[in-house]
């Protein structure tokens, strides 16, 4: 939360100006005793003291502070660890960039805390040119527009379904040429250790890696290679704020980081980047940072432009084949295989539906080109036949993504419900706390199936006069992706999933287990709002000893009127907590929005065993809250 002290009216206002003419008296005081450009420390001291510098959000922001906690232990990066504070913070800072011969070096290392205090000390020299990074940097990348880069899910790995978020600086060198830059943060785990991996990105750490490549780099690993969609949101920031941005980037590029899937990831540290630059942004603060809070929030600030997109061919493939019956799509991928176009009665009498299989065309023959099944020059005549009918029958035709696609616009990513449970003849209370994302009982139309991700999963059970707390379930880790095949790529759907959860023992009571397993299978959309999923799945579980489990399930997903969602699945239960028998689950989930944050969602489930000597039913409606 914002750490300025807060005054109104006249009041306000004559603490501004009496703050802003002390200010200036100490600037001059100081430019009269000493020659050099600033003011000495001690006189830095006393005017930082008196304006309360320490207390200002955007001192904050650029030392990536949350409250007290600083994200960035890096000594090289706190000067005043191990006994931070944001006061230590800015006098130790103002120590070395006022007060001795390595004044000019220390500049260097932090130019945005020396050009933020220059410019709150009312002086106007603020001179880095005798840095040598600072200089390479800024004719290197200039920065005339700097621009937020969200890369969509990867849809063939459900673990990208947050998205990932980069900056873009793009400007003219000196020598005329226009450049792009790209400024990522990012992990590289190395491990095909899954647990370790989720406990060192959830808990322990991981290495953190800040780094400038060129933006078409960017472009060929995501777009070409990853097949992931780039939207690209210019920001509405002055010069002055640009540069102090750059500077920044330059006091980050000397820094160690620790890569932290929940509290300091991509998203988290290009948040505070542009809060630096820009404390507007530090109003729509988010207990957990996602890629698309950064984007709404960017949003709601008012910095976001209108956004462009660089469209991968599978995402495009899969967006136009949506609007076409599945054999005009065969027939349009036979018709790229061999090189032809849409038939001349289509043209004529449906120019719709042949612009449609034009674009649909041009995508398969872009992802055939990037997957290596057909030489670029093949490609590259191919796409010129297409830009000679575009020529001749759709000048000025234009293909248009659905409005909730853009990330922007997307729902929240954390939630809460509460709600009632009724299961063995007993009553609970039921409440959940997800801090990220989403299940597959949300609305998922940002994305290009239905998916869900869950991370520090927590549900409870209390009795209604509160006698009693139970725990569900507690889930570190838990995805999900219904990617439905399609005649041009495929496509596999499956989960995984870590944490504590039920299973039914022999008499099918619900026992608590450590739990790791997956599924893998395939989705089919039968209609354009149906889709049917068969899934092989299994694992391991602990429950004071180790065994294996299966559970192959089957279902089916139901978009409704109104943003409502059903589904059914059954699951076979095979020595589920270790009971050496087998059972079966039905369930049914309902969920209808309340608005725009806000849905109440039913369930009902059976579990009976194999011979049908046992059965047991629960029922349980909550309301959730997503924010």
């Amino acid at each position: 939360m914002p750490l300025t002290r807060h005054k109104s009216g006249f009041r306000a206002a004559f603490f501004m100006h009496a703050r802003q003419v002390l200010l200036g008296l100490l600037v001059a005081t100081a430019a009269a005793v000493s020659r050099a450009a600033a003011p000495e420390a001690a006189l830095v001291h006393a005017a930082a003291d008196q304006a309360r510098l320490h207390e200002d959000p955007q001192w904050a922001a650029l030392l990536h502070v949350d409250g007290t906690r600083p994200a960035i232990p890096d000594p090289g990066f706190l000067l005043s660890q191990p006994h931070f504070s944001p006061s230590a913070e800015l006098h130790a800072t103002i120590d070395v960039l006022y007060g001795g011969e390595g004044a000019l070096a220390a500049r260097c290392r932090f130019p945005a805390r020396f050009l933020w205090l220059q410019a709150r000390l009312s002086d106007g020299n603020a001179d880095l040119d005798h840095c040598q990074d600072w200089v390479d940097f800024r004719t290197r990348a200039p920065a005339e527009t700097v621009s937020l880069v969200f890369a969509s899910e990867h849809l063939s790995q459900p673990a990208s379904m947050l998205g990932h978020l980069f900056l873009r600086l793009e400007g003219q060198r000196t020598d005329g040429q226009r450049v792009a830059h790209a400024l990522s943060f990012y992990t590289d785990p190395v491990s095909f250790n899954i647990p370790k991996l989720v406990y060192d990105g959830l808990v322990g750490g991981m290495a953190g890696y800040f780094s400038l490549s060129p933006f078409e780099r960017e472009v060929a690993l995501y777009v070409g290679e990853e097949q992931r969609n780039l939207w690209i949101y210019p920001l509405k920031l002055d010069a002055t704020q640009r540069t102090l941005f750059q500077a920044h980037a330059i006091e980050l590029k000397q820094t160690r980081f620790r890569y932290l899937f929940q509290s300091h990831n991509c998203a988290t540290l290009v948040w505070q980047m542009l809060a630096a630059a820009q404390p507007a942004l530090l109003a729509h603060r988010q207990a957990w940072t996602t890629p698309k809070d950064v984007l709404r929030s960017a949003d709601a600030a008012g910095l976001l432009d209108t956004p462009t997109t660089l469209t991968a061919s599978r995402w495009a493939l899969r967006l136009l084949a949506d609007g076409l019956p599945s054999l005009e799509a065969i027939q349009v991928r036979q018709m790229v295989l061999n090189d032809h176009l849409p038939a001349p009665e289509t043209l004529s009498r449906q120019p719709e539906r042949a612009f449609l299989q034009r674009q649909l065309a041009g995508a398969y023959n872009r992802y055939l080109v990037d997957q290596g099944q057909r030489r670029a020059e093949h490609g590259v005549a191919y796409a010129a036949q297409l830009d000679t009918l575009d020529a001749l029958r759709f000048s000025g035709w234009q293909a248009r993504s659905a409005p909730h696609r853009d990330p922007a616009q997307s729902p929240p990513d954390s939630q809460w419900s509460a709600g009632w449970l009724w299961r063995d003849g007993h009553h609970w209370t039921q409440w959940r706390w997800l801090p990220t994302s989403h299940g597959l009982e949300d609305d998922n139309r940002s994305y290009f199936s239905e998916n869900s991700l869950q991370l520090m999963d927590l549900s409870l059970l209390v009795a209604p006069r509160g006698d009693a707390v139970r725990l569900e379930r507690a889930t570190l880790y838990s995805v999900a992706s219904l990617l439905p095949r399609d005649v041009f790529t495929g496509g596999l759907s499956g989960r995984m999933r870590i944490g504590i959860d039920q299973q039914p023992d022999r008499d099918l009571r619900a026992r608590h287990a450590m739990l790791v397993d997956g599924a893998l299978g395939a989705t089919w959309r039968v209609q354009t709002d149906i889709d049917v999923f068969a899934l092989a799945g299994g694992g391991l579980g602990w429950r004071g000893g180790a065994y294996v489990f299966g559970a192959p399930q089957v279902g089916m997903l139901v978009r409704e009127v109104g943003g409502m969602k059903s589904s059914a699945t059954l699951t076979a239960l095979v020595n589920a907590a270790g009971s050496g028998q087998q059972a079966w689950e039905a369930r049914w989930t309902q969920s209808v929005p309340l608005g725009a944050t806000w849905a109440a969602v039913a369930e009902w489930s059976r579990l009976w065993q194999g011979n049908g000597k046992a059965a047991r039913e629960a029922w349980a409606v909550h309301v959730k809250k997503v924010f």
